[in-house]
């Protein structure tokens, strides 16, 4: 970001649009504060950043020796609130995104497969004593009626097809159906 930036210095007069405008020593400081900083302690920051802000343009004379008294106008702080609320949303926003960013790179807890073939919770087919129909929905012809008994093992197929993909996906290190 600081790359493309033409008028990032503050140090520099204003006509000078070089991308080298500090000198490198401050330029590579810097670049190298930015590279490092952790994310976490930034909402602090920002939030005294802000507190700093605020207080610089309303004043900061000591209470104890002035009485200050402060009359906006009420366009002017509307515009400033709305300001100050916006660049609020964007840092809980920019957290908010890092902190899913961070959990979306932690790998998933999935259950081991090896684990639950060894132990499972039920004996597959032990559920035939059912009886009766089930109505599922065909996406061509409708409705349609089919046995519980071959329902149940349609389902106990699809459960054994999906846990033989997540085997496959989790053996070869990373978990591509999340």
């Amino acid at each position: 970001m600081l790359k493309n930036s033409k008028h990032f210095s503050c140090y520099s007069p204003p006509f000078q649009t070089r991308r080298n405008s500090f000198p490198k020593s401050r330029r590579e400081i810097l670049l190298e504060y930015v590279k490092n900083v952790q994310p976490e302690f930034m909402e602090l920051f920002v939030v005294g950043a802000m507190r700093q802000t605020v207080t610089n343009m309303i004043g900061t004379l000591p209470p104890q020796f002035f009485a200050v008294t402060l009359t906006p106008v009420a366009e002017n702080l509307a515009q400033l609130m709305y300001s100050i609320m916006m660049t609020g949303y964007m840092f809980q926003n920019a957290q908010y995104r890092l902190e899913l960013q961070q959990g979306l790179e932690q790998p998933a807890a999935l259950p081991d497969v090896q684990d639950k073939k060894d132990a499972p919770d039920y004996a597959p087919g032990t559920q035939k004593n059912v009886s009766g129909e089930v109505i599922r929905w065909n996406n061509v012809s409708g409705p349609e009626r089919i046995d519980a008994k071959k329902y149940i093992e349609l389902l106990e197929a699809e459960i054994e097809e999906l846990n033989n993909q997540v085997g496959r996906k989790s053996s070869g290190g990373q978990n591509e159906l999340l």
